[in-house]
């Protein structure tokens, strides 16, 4: 099965070792590659116990076990919000979605399509009606458009495209180790309702550092560097069923913290292949590639 960005040779995010939430919090950190900082949670907390480190290790095999589901992705800017609202399907390891900007200027509308190695934008008469596009609406959406009307590119640095690609690493066919999450530093921040539904909120396991002070991951012997949150920037939301109903990501850069909301599922979505269609490996990359 081609990737978005085969053609590209983008670096993937996700890790080739199962490594659990610690990846995806490292994940976030080669994503934003030093070109803005990250902040940590500032809320009071405790560690976890292992109980509780259990629960938050499961997150990743639901949100696989669960199918096709409908997302909704908010990142905040400093004159407006870019929303996305679409489906994830982890065992594709694809999403499409329609998204709005909001803000001073005119309101912009199109599709987005993404993976674990990039993203494509398809803008203009092709995608008319994008603007009310919402959960499984953009499936049918992205089925009638052809295969040229996406324009693919690699992640940037940009907000909206570290969430979406942080978002891509959330599923996998097993649980985490429990234990080892709990060691890593993971805390239980409290519960907030919402919706009538009761969440229980955790941070997942911090950023680790080696001997020689750079951060586990990085370049060896590097030192500290100072956009190195001190805990985890990505907050769990989990429901009484242990399932994740959202999943908070703060950045230095945004004025309050991006926000992805698990909506309802249904196994019978099926993602559309177009998107992906004729991205064959050693293609050249697309000229003028949209930007959102």
């Amino acid at each position: 099965m081609s990737t978005m960005f085969e053609k590209t040779r983008v670096r993937r995010l996700v890790p080739r070792t199962k490594a659990g939430l610690a990846a995806v919090t490292m994940a976030l950190l080669a994503a934003v590659a030093g070109t803005a900082a990250l902040t940590g949670g500032g809320e009071d907390s405790r560690p976890v116990t292992l109980e509780e480190a259990e629960r938050l290790a499961a997150v990743r095999f639901h949100a696989y076990e669960a199918g096709p589901t409908r997302v909704e992705v908010s990142v905040p800017g400093g004159t407006g919000d870019t929303v996305v609202d679409g489906v994830v399907d982890y065992r594709a390891h694809r999403a499409v979605g329609g998204y709005a900007t909001s803000g001073a200027g005119p309101a912009q509308h199109g599709m987005l399509a993404w993976d674990a190695t990039g993203l494509a934008v398809a803008v203009g008469p092709a995608v008319k009606g994008a603007a009310a596009v919402r959960g499984s609406g953009a499936l049918r959406a992205a089925e009638r458009l052809s295969s040229r009307d996406w324009s693919p590119r690699a992640y940037s640095s940009d907000p909206l495209d570290v969430v979406l690609h942080v978002m891509m690493v959330l599923g996998q066919d097993r649980p985490d180790n429990a234990q080892l999450l709990a060691q890593g530093g993971a805390r239980r921040l409290g519960q907030r309702t919402e919706g009538g539904v009761t969440y229980t909120l955790f941070t997942g396991p911090r950023p680790q550092r080696d001997k020689d002070g750079g951060t586990r991951g990085g370049r060896k012997g590097a030192s500290p560097a100072p956009d190195r949150p001190a805990t985890s920037p990505l907050t769990y939301w989990l429901d009484g069923q242990d399932r994740l109903g959202r999943l908070e990501v703060r950045l230095a850069s945004l004025p309050r913290p991006a926000r992805v909301d698990f909506k309802d599922s249904d196994t019978k979505w099926k993602l559309p292949q177009k998107p992906w269609q004729g991205l064959m490996p050693g293609a050249p990359r697309a000229p003028g590639a949209a930007r959102t």
